[in-house]
């Protein structure tokens, strides 16, 4: 029997990530490279505002776009 909150965690994961997914789409980024991006740079943010890591975020536009 599976676990329903695992499930519904798991969901939210992947509905998050479609979600990202698409605004990269969106805005003409290599969706490897924008997560690769992301993962490289969010855990040695240091208090930086969040908002510098969204797809439209000219940093990011710079480093992933196709």
């Amino acid at each position: 029997m599976r676990n329903i909150k695992t499930d519904v965690v798991h969901d939210a994961f992947f509905q998050y990530v479609s979600l990202f997914g698409a605004y990269a789409k969106m805005n003409h980024l290599n969706i490897y490279k924008y997560f690769k991006y992301l993962f490289d740079h969010l855990p040695n943010r240091e208090n930086k505002d969040l908002e510098g890591f969204l797809p439209w975020a000219k940093e990011v536009q710079a480093q992933c776009h196709i």
